[in-house]
Parts: structure tokens; sequence; C-alpha cells
């Protein structure tokens, strides 16, 4: 079986609202990620192998 691997970056927003309580009122938190992705190709089929995720 060959398997050829390759490397992949994703950029993306990720958003969380936490509802209001005995801390304090509701709250948005939004912030910038990264994937890191190392991807392979087994059989025609391209698939993440492994991820890493980076907060910017």
């Amino acid at each position: 079986m060959t398997c050829t691997t390759a490397w992949a970056e994703h950029y993306a927003f990720a958003s969380h609202r936490s509802p209001a309580d005995a801390q304090g009122p509701l709250r948005d938190l939004i912030t910038a990620v990264r994937y890191v992705d190392r991807i392979e190709q087994r059989q025609g089929t391209w698939r993440i192998a492994a991820r890493k995720l980076i907060l910017d």
C-alpha cells in the first residue's frame, strides 16, 4: 500500500458564549485559531492523520 503525505494549514475564528451567572453577565469569547494538519492519502482518499490547534 502506498501512502502520500502532505501538510495543510487552516485559519478560523472560534466563538464561545457563557451565560450570565454569579460570576458576571453574559460573556462572549472570540479568538483566532489555526489548524495545522498532516494529511495522508491512502487508496485514493485524503484523511487527517494528525492535527495541532494553535490559538492566535
